[in-house]
Parts: structure tokens; C-alpha cells; sequence
């Protein structure tokens, strides 16, 4: 599919945020939480606002600009984690008092990178194939097909690929995978018209920016 503007400032902005997401759901992932009988890791719904944002790239700036996204994702869960490895294979301070709970949580973390490096290439890259393959057979329409299709196959692969690496033999897998994954239904169905609203800011916010330029060109032409 090609870009459907010309423009791409809003990008570095979108690609920015992406980043900022996967990165707080890989913090955050080592919590689990619970809201009535339903838990789930606390990173869930901050990744998956992730798919908000790559679906938006997908639908305004094509596949290219999209699976750029997913390589920087990938590149900076990578630095992530290693910097993580680094800070806590230094010698700590006599002064620093919290040694045992640092190396409890960043232990843990271990495992969280493993999960979450694996998952994060296989939903994103399933999610992005199924959106272009359902935007290719309804011939570009029900951006809301294709965005909550994409997401809950995506989410469903996501939650218990995850959860089975993260806390397999800490909690129970099938029912924190199959609450994460209710959750994340729930969440990005509600969130349709979000993205709906996103792909006409950025293209507006596109098009204002390149009708200016233009303007500008005009004024300075002698």
C-alpha cells in the first residue's frame, strides 16, 4: 500500500510515542495486577496502545514507514534491556540499601525481556500482515474491520505467548493469558474510534504543515 499523503512530519512525533509505549509496557510488565477477579501483567494496556499507533502509521504512511516503527521498537527494547544488565552487574554502593529488592525486580526482568522481545516481534508483525491483508480484500474501507481484527488475533497470540514465558510456574498461565487477552479485546474495541480519530489528525496535521510550506515557497519566489 502507498502513503495516502505525501507529508510525513507527524511521524518522528508517532514513532516517538510508539517508542515510549513499548518501552513503559516492558517497566511496567513485571507488576501483575488485578481488577475484580481479572489479572493481568501491569504493562498490558500501555503495550496495547502500542497497536493504536502502528495501526495509525499503517493506515496514513504505509507499510514501509509501519515496519520501520517495529524495527525501532525492537532495537530500543534491546538497548533497554542491556543498559538494565549493565547497571546491575556494577558493584553496588555500601550506601545503597535496596540491593536485595533491585536485584529481585531486574532478575525478574530477565525473563519479562525474553517474553517480551519474542512477543513483540510476533504480534507486531501479525498485526501489521493482517491489517494489510484485510485492507487489500475490502479494498481500502472498514479501517474498523481491519483494526479490531488484527488487534484481537494479534492480542490473543500476544497475551499467551507472554504469559507463558514471563510467569510460567509463578502464576497460573491460561488464566492470567486468557484475562490479559478479555482485557485487551475489551480495550481496543472501545479505542476503534480513537484511531479513527488519529489517522484524520495526522493527515490533517500533515496537510497544514505541507500547505504552508508551500505558502512560504510562494512568498519567497520573486
Amino acid at each position: 500500500m502507498q502513503p495516502t499523503t505525501n507529508s510525513t512530519v507527524a511521524f518522528p512525533i508517532l514513532i516517538g510515542t510508539y517508542i515510549t509505549f513499548v518501552l513503559m509496557s516492558a517497566i511496567n510488565g513485571i507488576k501483575l495486577c488485578k481488577i475484580g477477579s481479572l489479572e493481568f501483567d501491569g504493562g498490558l494496556l500501555i503495550y496495547a496502545s502500542s497497536f493504536i499507533i502502528i495501526d495509525i502509521v499503517r493506515e496514513v504512511y504505509g507499510r514501509d514507514k509501519s515496519f520501520q516503527m517495529v524495527a525501532s521498537g525492537f532495537f530500543a527494547l534491546i538497548v533497554m534491556f542491556l543498559a538494565n544488565g549493565l547497571v546491575g552487574a556494577l558493584p553496588s554502593s555500601p550506601l545503597w540499601e535496596l540491593e536485595k529488592e533491585y536485584s529481585t525486580i531486574m532478575g525478574f526482568q530477565a525473563r519479562i525481556a525474553l517474553a517480551m522481545i519474542t512477543t513483540f516481534v510476533v504480534s507486531q508483525v501479525l498485526d501489521l500482515t493482517l491489517f494489510a491483508h484485510i485492507r487489500k480484500i475490502t479494498n481500502g474501507k472498514h479501517l474498523w474491520l481491519r483494526y479490531n481484527i488484527s488487534a484481537i488475533v494479534s492480542g490473543g497470540a500476544d497475551a499467551f505467548i507472554f504469559t507463558t514465558i514471563a510467569f510460567y510456574g509463578v502464576f497460573p498461565v491460561v488464566e492470567v493469558a486468557l484475562a490479559a487477552w478479555f482485557v485487551r479485546v475489551v480495550f481496543m474495541t472501545c479505542d476503534t474510534p480513537i484511531v479513527y480519530l488519529g489517522v484524520w489528525l495526522v493527515r490533517k496535521y500533515d496537510e497544514m504543515i505541507a500547505n504552508k510550506k508551500i505558502d512560504i515557497a510562494s512568498e519567497t519566489t520573486p
